[in-house]
């Protein structure tokens, strides 16, 4: 398989073939880059991230890097039309914009962020998203809730605890019930 680097050089996106990537390649090839009316179809709609943007994304917010996940976001919205979740259009953004907040509380409590924390930020603004009226409002709440997550784990990062403790503390909330060993804590903690 041979990675060919984004025309801009932001991602590197795996393809079989040697296929020179640019800006239409979904529109040319179809989703799928093998053409064929099913797979153009299913290109105009089902327009998914791709998976090496999305990993990009939650590994810039899980190191709080604000700019990076700017970046990503900005280069997932140059991306264009978001996957139709929904025939009416503003569910379909509304659903959109769920589920990447979903994976924004997944990628902070990768960070340490405690879980509980985590969740209640997602459960408060996913209710948020649901009071929006507009597509482009709901579209553009996406940069908002990502600056939260992003400012959850910077919080947490600047805690007073040092990294083996914040670390053990994490993982302790994380495995409250199952039987946890000081090795196991340890270990997780690097020390």
């Amino acid at each position: 398989m041979l990675e060919i680097a984004h025309a801009k050089g932001e991602i590197l996106l795996p393809f079989s073939e040697n296929v020179q990537y640019n800006e239409n390649m979904e529109n040319e090839f179809g989703f799928a880059l093998a053409g064929g009316d099913i797979h153009e179809e299913r290109g105009r709609v089902f327009r998914h991230v791709p998976f090496v943007m999305e990993q990009k994304l939650i590994d810039c917010v899980a190191s709080g890097d604000e700019e990076g996940s700017l970046a990503v976001l900005a280069q997932i919205e140059r991306r264009g039309a978001k996957a139709k979740l929904s025939e009416e259009p503003l569910r379909s953004a509304k659903n959109s914009v769920i589920c990447t907040i979903t994976i924004l509380a997944r990628a902070a409590i990768r960070a340490g962020v405690d879980a509980d924390e985590a969740f209640a930020e997602s459960d408060f603004l996913i209710r948020e998203v649901e009071t929006l009226r507009a597509s482009k409002e709901v579209l553009s709440f996406e940069g908002d809730a990502l600056m939260r997550f992003v400012g959850l784990v910077n919080s947490r990062a600047l805690s007073h605890y040092s990294f083996p403790v914040g670390r053990a503390t994490h993982y302790i909330e994380v495995h409250l019930s199952e039987k946890i060993t000081l090795a196991d804590v340890a270990k997780y903690a690097q020390v």
